[in-house]
């Protein structure tokens, strides 16, 4: 698909840092994106010695680094910094290429039978580039958050954003890009607006 450096900011994981007492990632670990913090809290669920909470990867391509080598895929990166940072997190990327919200709903309960400290639900790409009903994608997406939330009540969800090129049309072009923010509103998740922000168009960045 692309190289990425570093999409997603640290900002969940530094909430949590108080496990080890680490400091915040500085500035120059993420990218300028907003991200809205979302429901307050962070996870409390006991660890055992040596244990490390578990970060939930559910996504298409992107996250399994489609042509690419596995250690430059984002979850990859993202880890490197985790572990750079001395924060106590393992990520656990379930990223599949060609996956839609469909079939990581269908396949959700397997990653299911270990804890999830926190959810990185990036889907929707594959669904939009499919022209699947924006209904259906939120519907799905909606369903994959509060699966996990049935046996993880305090997962942090973060919901990463996508868009259309305005070839499939201004109404639908609207719809689906909004509704990650919309999902990500009514299941108080933390959001990156568009994940490819920086990275979508540039023939550097693109396979």
């Amino acid at each position: 698909m692309f190289r990425l450096a570093l999409l997603l900011p640290l900002f969940f994981l530094a909430a949590c840092s108080d496990d080890t007492g680490a400091p915040a990632p500085s500035d120059r670990d993420s990218v300028a994106v907003t991200v809205q913090p979302g429901r307050p809290g962070q996870p409390t669920r006991t660890l055992e010695p040596g244990e490390k909470r578990r970060i939930l990867v559910v996504g298409n391509s992107i996250a399994d680094g489609y042509r690419l080598n596995r250690s430059q895929s984002f979850p990859s990166l993202l880890q490197q910094k985790i572990d750079s940072a001395g924060l106590p997190f393992q990520i656990d990327n379930q990223g599949v290429s060609g996956q839609t919200t469909a079939g990581g709903l269908n396949g959700l309960d397997w990653h299911l039978e270990r804890p999830v400290d926190v959810l990185l639900l990036e889907l929707g790409a594959n669904d939009g580039l499919r022209g699947q009903p924006v209904a259906n994608i939120r519907t799905n997406l909606t369903a994959i958050i509060e699966r996990v939330r049935q046996s993880n009540p305090d997962a942090a969800v973060v919901l990463t954003g996508m868009q259309m090129p305005p070839s499939y049309g201004a109404q639908y072009t609207s719809a689906y890009r909004d509704v990650f923010p919309t999902v990500a509103r009514e299941q108080e998740a933390a959001i990156v607006p568009f994940l490819l922000e920086g990275v979508a168009g540039n023939p550097r960045l693109n396979q």
